[in-house]
């Protein structure tokens, strides 16, 4: 006997199991030992099911008994919530974490901040979208505790119901891969809150499809990894993310993702030094990715976005930005071989490098390009360039090649002054800005300064700008330019910001291959202690007009 019927579902019996593939079975002898190991739990439910009052009312927890779910007493009024139009609430502090210790079924449950409701192994909460739609109102933690046996969090209504999962809370699952969500129905789960463990989201069975919509975190954060397998559709508005070592599994279709083009659109896709895979791409055959128009975020050495079988589909295949891609913390990258194009937001962060494949050129036609540390490297091909010719170059760290501003170049960030360098030729056109910001007296850590390890070819504008609130002093000098030869000027040699002006000047005795600020106005503070001592006169004067004060 595989299994017994208790509340319209075979209880003991084996049912398709897939973790990060769709082959994976339950086999007959595991099934067999389940169903007898579970002879006396199901004699336990038996009895809580005949003996306890069950209702089908909004309900709420007071926790007076114990921290059983089972017990009528811990539940206003004192009836175990066990119906699809129920309602439960879990804000009261008493006995918790609420353990869910039998088979329940809800239409809504409400979870208060600070409170946990925690499935203990081997067990299954329902909830019932009924004709219109159930939701885990969730601002504390929802836990799926699976070990050894499979313990669900099981979507049931009416064809095509929705089920949605709000809240500031996180549903948390144990490292396990038995921890499963998925549909008995073909109901939709929309996703607003934070997701992360292990375990199987969607079994991969068509018979248990259903579709899925995140607006939140899907996070997988624990060695046994986290599946993505719900069988219909799966749209990811939100994140996915993988911790180190870690892997989230997408088993199925991601509409963000179009194998054809291979192209990724929408949505944040994270790895901490863990792995991201598509089961849509193929690296051998081409399906990688080619074009970001989504938020992409590699951290650590270890971090990769991969196809099913653990192939990079980004390093080699990458040709095009217009979304957000961010390498950072020692995550590397190198383009498609036939080159690079930038429209978006590209970040090198700390200790990596983005290098363009082949011998070809790194074209920015928009957006940014932002160096965040002095580790940071951005390296093309000898004798090969990055061109800006729209949007913005800005940080620290070096730019490997020759350099081509039709755009702006600001070495630092707003607001903070640093040293960019090139380790190449400097070559401007006449619709180019350089962007220098003066914080103080020493170059890097408080004035941007541009250093070409090539020559400098000028043309372009030459913009200024005070930050910190600092005031320089009169022919204080600032050395913004360093190269092995300059040609060329800016197209404006005084330069006023403020009551401040500055002199450009070109190659000077002391440095014939730098350009130099030299400080020629500042504010005359004598004027204003004059105006000052003025105003202490004329009061001075009219207190001696009135006379003095009489007690």
């Amino acid at each position: 006997m595989a299994g017994w019927l208790l509340r319209g579902r075979t209880w003991g019996a084996s049912r398709p199991v897939s973790a990060f593939h769709p082959d994976l079975k339950t086999s007959p002898r595991i099934a067999r030992r389940r169903g007898l190991a579970n002879l006396p739990r199901f004699f336990l439910l038996l009895g809580l099911v005949l003996g306890c009052p069950w209702t089908a009312g909004a309900q709420t927890w007071n926790g007076s008994a114990s921290d059983g779910w089972g017990t009528a007493a811990n539940w206003t009024p004192n009836a175990v919530p066990n119906s699809s139009s129920a309602s439960a609430t879990v804000t009261n502090s008493t006995n918790n974490p609420v353990l869910v210790d039998v088979a329940v079924t809800i239409g809504n449950l409400t979870i208060g901040t600070g409170n946990v409701v925690s499935l203990d192994n081997s067990v299954s909460l329902t909830i019932a979208g009924g004709t219109g739609a159930g939701t885990i109102d969730n601002a504390g933690t929802l836990g799926l505790n699976g070990t050894v046996n499979q313990t669900d969090l099981i979507l049931a209504g009416t064809s095509g119901s929705t089920v949605t999962l709000s809240g500031a809370g996180t549903l948390a699952l144990s490292n396990s891969v038995n921890n499963r969500i998925y549909s008995t129905t073909g109901d939709a789960l929309v996703n607003n809150s934070t997701l992360q463990g292990s375990g199987q989201l969607g079994i991969n069975n068509p018979s248990d499809a259903f579709t899925l919509t995140n607006n939140g975190t899907i996070d997988a954060t624990q060695t046994a990894g986290l599946s993505i397998a719900p069988t219909g559709n799966t749209t990811n508005n939100g994140t996915f993310q993988a911790e180190s070592g870690s892997t989230l599994f997408m088993n199925g279709t991601l509409t963000n993702y179009n194998p054809g083009t291979s192209t990724l659109t929408g949505g944040t896709y994270n790895a901490f030094s863990g792995t991201l895979q598509l089961s849509q791409a193929n690296a051998g055959g081409g399906a990688v990715i080619a074009t970001n128009a989504a938020t992409v975020l590699l951290d650590g050495t270890a971090a990769k976005i991969a196809d099913a079988q653990g192939n990079d589909i980004l390093t080699n295949s990458l040709g095009s930005n217009s979304g957000s891609f961010t390498i950072q913390n020692g995550a590397n990258m190198t383009s498609a071989a036939t080159g690079f194009s930038n429209s978006g937001t590209l970040v090198i962060g700390a200790n990596s490098t983005f290098s363009v494949g082949g011998s070809q050129e790194y074209l920015q036609s928009g957006g940014t390009t932002t160096l965040t540390s002095g580790s940071s490297d951005l390296a093309v091909a000898t004798g090969h360039g990055v061109d800006i010719n729209g949007g913005s170059l800005r940080g620290f760290g070096t730019v490997h090649g020759n350099l081509v501003n039709a755009a702006l170049v600001l070495p630092g960030l707003t607001g903070q002054a640093g040293v960019l360098t090139v380790n190449g030729n400097y070559i401007e056109a006449p619709t180019s800005t350089l962007s220098i910001q003066l914080g103080g007296p020493t170059a890097g850590t408080d004035f941007s300064q541009l250093s070409v390890l090539g020559t400098a070819a000028l043309k372009g504008t030459l913009d200024v700008s005070l930050i910190r609130g600092f005031t320089p002093a009169l022919h204080e000098q600032f050395v913004v330019v360093t190269s092995a030869g300059v040609s060329g000027t800016f197209t404006n040699n005084v330069i006023p910001d403020g009551e401040v002006t500055f002199d450009v000047v070109y190659q000077p005795a002391t440095a014939p291959n730098e350009v130099v600020l030299d400080t020629t106005a500042i504010p005359e503070p004598t004027s204003c202690v004059l105006v000052a001592f003025g105003f202490a006169i004329v009061a001075a004067r009219g207190r001696r007009a009135r006379g003095p004060t009489l007690p």
